[in-house]
């Protein structure tokens, strides 16, 4: 469909609705006007009626009071004179008293020491291997000599061999209160302890075994 043959077809149409709408629009301006009744104003009250309200008696009242009857009073206790002391009063004049040393008897007095096991004094930490990549721990036992130094110290486990020797060192420092036996100190043997190593990451957090 071209644009001649569109036209001709829409040009009557066009045409009719812009008649009909010429036609209301006359109709609607000769038509007579005629304005709207005007309504009644309205009126209303709010509370018509007065409510009077009492008013209220700042005095509060208080019920008369009752008599009670006052109970008697306690019976007395009595009462028990004290002893006076017979004793007379020590005379103080703040004397030295007189004192003879000569009937004093000084002797020598001797401690006796009870038998006790090998006690540590000090016991310095192992040294971490520089090569270590985790936590580990070794389980020693050694002897101590009458004077209180370590000596056969052997590692009986390790949780690896990386720790053996750092055991061995560590432990051979440690100092011990001896064995006492019949008030004479002999050597312990059998001493058995535990050597942990720990190693943190970055952080702090332990690596574990």
């Amino acid at each position: 469909m071209n644009n001649s043959l569109r036209f001709t077809l829409t040009a009557p149409l066009a045409a009719i609705a812009t008649v009909g709408l010429f036609v209301g629009m006359k109709a609607l301006i000769t038509g007579d006007f005629k304005p709207q009744e005007k309504l009644a104003a309205t009126t209303f009250e709010i509370h018509p009626d007065i409510i009077e309200i009492p008013p209220i008696d700042p005095v509060t009242r208080v019920a008369s009071l009752q008599e009670i009857d006052i109970p008697p009073a306690p019976p007395e206790i009595e009462k028990v004179a004290a002893t006076q002391p017979t004793e007379p009063i020590a005379d103080v004049d703040g004397k030295v008293p007189n004192f003879n040393p000569n009937g004093l008897k000084f002797e020598p007095i001797g401690f006796q020491e009870s038998d006790r096991d090998a006690t540590p004094t000090i016991r310095t930490a192992a040294v971490m291997p520089p090569r270590a990549e985790r936590s580990g721990h070794c389980n020693v036992r050694f002897d101590v000599s009458p004077k209180g130094e370590t000596y056969n110290i052997q590692t009986t486990y390790c949780s690896e061999r990386i720790f053996e020797r750092p055991t061995i060192r560590a432990v051979a420092k440690w100092k011990y209160n001896p064995k006492i036996r019949n008030k004479i100190a002999v050597a312990r043997t059998g001493v058995e302890s535990t050597m942990s190593f720990n190693l943190t990451d970055e952080r702090g957090n332990i690596i574990p075994e």
